[in-house]
């Protein structure tokens, strides 16, 4: 199998090691962007449930305490992205702004994720997976002798689609980046690489008759190089002297047989 050449292994090389360091970043990215819209999303279902708590002082009817929580969800969130369920432990449930089965099922499965809380304190739960998760907060107070109980649920489904854009960003990006990273970095080899195939073509032409060192000496090379060309002008120049006593060898030999001839 044949290997590949030292200009596709550097860039192979140098574009693997740019993929990981921005693998990196972008893994880091995600987690830190990941951690803010969570604890945005606590900090307003914190700000939901206070607010919240406090709808049962600005009304004694349970249809005043729902239109006040209504106004609360329409003045600090988006509508579709919060529900909320409200009760006296003996009175029945009230849920909103949309009652139906998910709000239900929402409510269902925080009631079986977390514990009560100790009255005029709250928890926090999460139910669900992806764009499907709600963040839920559940809070008690005591209010004129009464146990008052509301929860607040949060969807992630606008932070998932955030996050999902994000990731779809980084990917092309990445993609891009490595693209032209591994372009760029062939073509800046490929330069690089051109003075030893001038080098090459060079030693290719040399024969017995011009074997000297004055074809490399004026040879442009980077320093990374200059060793290498200077060892082999070296041997060039060497080869050179060598062939020059062989020469003159030859030419005294041939004299000294061709005089006792001339004479005989």
């Amino acid at each position: 199998m044949k290997s590949l050449s030292l200009r596709w292994r550097l860039s192979l090389l140098v574009t693997l090691v740019l993929i990981a360091g921005f693998a990196i970043m972008a893994l880091v990215a995600y987690w830190e962007m990941d951690e803010s819209m969570q604890r945005d999303a606590r900090q307003t279902l914190g700000a939901l449930t206070t607010a919240a708590l406090g709808s049962p002082d600005e009304s004694e009817s349970d249809a005043g305490i729902q239109a006040e929580l209504e106004s609360i969800v329409r003045a600090t969130t988006r509508r579709e992205s919060t529900r909320y369920r409200f009760w006296w432990d003996d009175q029945p449930a009230r849920t909103g702004p949309v009652d139906n089965a998910e709000t239900d099922e929402v409510f269902r499965r925080a009631m079986a994720a977390v514990a009560p809380p100790p009255v005029g304190q709250h928890v926090y739960g999460r139910v669900g997976r992806g764009k499907q998760a709600f963040g839920v907060v559940w809070a008690r107070k005591i209010v004129r002798g009464r146990l008052f109980n509301v929860q607040v649920a949060y969807s992630n489904r606008y932070a998932y689609n955030e996050m999902r854009e994000f990731r779809n960003v980084i990917l092309i990006l990445g993609g891009a980046v490595a693209l032209a990273t591994g372009v760029a970095t062939s073509l800046v080899i490929l330069a690089g690489l051109k003075p030893i195939g001038r080098t090459a073509r060079i030693v290719a032409n040399i024969s017995a008759r011009n074997m000297d060192r004055s074809h490399l000496d004026s040879l442009p090379v980077p320093g990374e190089l200059r060793l290498f060309v200077q060892s082999l002008s070296d041997m060039l120049e060497r080869l050179h002297r060598a062939m020059q006593a062989q020469r003159r060898f030859t030419a005294d030999a041939s004299h000294e047989l061709r005089t006792p001839l001339a004479v005989a």
